[in-house]
């Protein structure tokens, strides 16, 4: 094992790639990891890891890991992939499949003399001491998935990439790998960039989350800045923010803003103005439903609403209402039959102050 102050403490990535139409600009600066790149399908994020591990050259800007530069086009400085000393494991693995676990680990390590006492400390740390001398096609997914990041550790790396290391395993086991994972990476106190589209998996794994939409890095920050404040429409849209409606910011007394959405009055948010205008957002998880009848809660927002839709959701039903504008709550099954949950039931919504976020528009 090697300490945390053996490694350098962060990335800097300013660059451009265009491919026909298209063209990618990210700047951001990630502590030691892991930083999760998240964001929808083409928006870049493997483009960023291959540039990083020199697969993909960019058309312009630089690149560096712990002020080590890796690419700069304007001092024409390009070093190889193997050069680079970045570990890389990408969505399928490429394990050798005619190679046993031990020399999957020990391929990187080639020439060195401490390989075999390395490749003994990986197998120890990721538990596959016991199948160490089976072939991939022996192993499950997320065994297969453990010897490519041993492999990619074995050669103590400056920075470490994973590009969507669960899209191909199965779902109990995507529950339980990213938090096995986040645990071997810090074992290992090695910086690393992991990208995904799924907000579950980035939630068990970020120290840090950068959104990715269109080629461009919209927001970077810890995981309850970007799930809980997100900074505009888009953001808020892709880490699940699913009341996203247009208001006006009609008072702010006692700092609590009170915003006119479709003649109703939400109170709650932070940092806006009177006659501001502003996309309310609300999460499903934080809409809770009551009877028509049922007295006020201890909620600032309590609004009569009418059932439009229930869509199943794995073991919660996500119920769509209109309150005066579309809200969504996720609740349990077992809360819609009490509550006799159907399109067309009419109900209340309630949710408290510190449940609204407010985004200038």
């Amino acid at each position: 094992m090697y300490s945390r102050n053996d490694l350098p403490p962060l990335l800097e990535l300013d660059v451009a790639l265009a491919l026909g139409d298209f063209t990618l600009k990210a700047q951001f600066t990630a502590e030691e990891g892991p930083l999760v790149i998240i964001g929808p399908s083409g928006a870049g994020k493997t483009l960023i890891l291959r540039q990083i591990a020199g697969i993909l050259r960019p058309d312009s800007g630089r690149i560096a890991v712990g002020g080590r530069t890796l690419f700069d086009s304007a001092q024409r400085v390009d070093l190889p992939t193997q050069e680079r000393n970045v570990g890389y494991v990408p969505q399928e693995y490429a394990l050798f499949p005619h190679l046993p676990v031990t020399e999957n680990i020990r391929y990187g390590l080639r020439g060195s003399g401490s390989a075999k006492a390395r490749t003994a400390e990986m197998l120890e740390l990721v538990g596959l001491v016991d199948q160490q001398h089976l072939h991939p096609r022996d192993l499950s997914g997320g065994q297969r998935q453990r010897v490519a990041l041993a492999r990619a550790l074995a050669v103590k790396p400056d920075l470490l990439l994973l590009d969507e290391p669960f899209s191909a395993l199965d779902a109990p086991t995507r529950e339980s790998l990213p938090e096995e994972v986040r645990r071997l990476i810090q074992a290992t106190a090695t910086p690393a960039i992991s990208v995904t589209h799924d907000r579950t998996e980035a939630l068990r794994m970020a120290n840090t989350i950068a959104v990715l939409i269109d080629g461009c890095v919209r927001q970077v920050g810890t995981p309850s800045e970007v799930f809980g404040a997100p900074v505009s429409e888009e953001v808020a849209g892709f880490v699940g923010v699913e009341t996203i409606v247009a208001g006006y910011v009609a008072s702010v007394g006692d700092g609590v803003p009170v915003t006119e959405v479709a003649g109703q009055l939400v109170q709650g948010g932070a940092g806006v103005a009177e006659g501001d205008a502003v996309f309310v957002c609300i999460r499903p998880e934080d809409v809770v439903l009551n009877p028509a009848a049922a007295g006020t809660t201890s909620a600032r927002n309590h609004l009569p609403a009418r059932v439009t839709a229930v869509v199943p959701s794995g073991p919660y039903l996500r119920v769509r209402l209109d309150a005066g504008f579309p809200i969504v709550s996720l609740i349990t099954k077992h809360a819609a039959e009490d509550l006799a949950v159907a399109p067309g039931a009419e109900l209340a919504v309630s949710f408290k102050a510190s449940a609204v976020h407010l985004i200038r528009r």
